[in-house]
């Protein structure tokens, strides 16, 4: 009987050491499954922000600009690199800064997630280039901001477009104003 309990003893741990063993590749087949599953998803949204056709750029709190993807470079006219060393200020002019300080301020308090407003930005050469951005907020796991996220769609055509119909209506507006003056 001694032989028996000592014989299923061993087999009994031999039989533990397998199921553990068994466990273990288990556990790490699925931590190399979901590694692999994260990888590629940082593949995918890596290729499509900077393949985007739509101009992207990442700031921290304070606006100094992150990331920016080469549409948003082809937009502003700097490189990466030279938009890196910026901050989002410089490429804003003071009135669309001060429009926009509510808005960070709802998004910092958990009022609202996003927001889209109509800005120029200040290119590398000077000139102005209209823009809808749809501004976001990246949380970490613990709610604290991470980054801001925007997206610009450039709309300057669009905006050059309504001017000129202002200036027209101006126009046509003086005109008949003259008219009627010169009438009486």
């Amino acid at each position: 009987q001694r032989d028996i309990a000592i014989l299923l003893a061993a087999v009994l741990a031999s039989i533990a050491g397998t199921a553990a063993f068994c466990w273990r590749s288990q556990s790490f087949y699925r931590q190399a499954l979901a590694t692999a599953g994260l990888r590629e998803n940082e593949e995918l949204f890596r290729s499509t922000y900077e393949l985007s056709p739509v101009a992207m750029y990442l700031t921290q709190k304070d606006g100094r600009i992150i990331r920016a993807n080469a549409a948003f470079c082809q937009l502003t006219g700097y490189t990466e690199e030279e938009l890196t060393d910026l901050d989002l200020a410089k490429l804003l002019p003071k009135e669309h800064l001060k429009k926009e300080a509510m808005k960070l301020l709802d998004m910092e308090t958990h009022q609202i997630s996003q927001y889209q407003i109509e800005r120029r930005y200040v290119r590398k050469d000077g000139s102005f280039v209209w823009g809808l951005a749809s501004v976001a907020i990246v949380r970490d796991s613990d709610l604290n901001i991470s980054h801001y996220m925007a997206q610009v769609v450039d709309i300057s055509e669009r905006i050059e477009e309504i001017l000129a119909a202002e200036v027209e209506r101006t126009e046509v507006e003086r005109t008949e104003v003259e008219r009627t003056e010169t009438d009486r």
